[in-house]
């Protein structure tokens, strides 16, 4: 049995940014966000366009050792 809600921008959003950051895979944010999965990949897709990917420490602090 599965529960289905609406689709609204903040559920979306925060199903978007699960998928981005593998949090959940396809299926589940589909699910959480009430959107079948070939919308859900649609918008993912929009969602894509306008937030590329990180590179690997980019978002985090690099502390640097002098003296070592």
């Amino acid at each position: 049995m599965t529960l289905t809600q609406k689709p609204n921008p903040f559920v979306v959003a925060e199903a978007h940014r699960a998928a981005y950051t593998g949090k959940l895979n396809m299926v589940k944010c589909a699910e959480h966000c009430g959107l079948t999965l070939r919308e859900f990949k649609l918008t993912f897709r929009e969602y894509l366009k306008y937030n590329q990917p990180l590179e690997w420490g980019e978002t985090t602090l690099q502390l640097s050792i002098s003296g070592l």
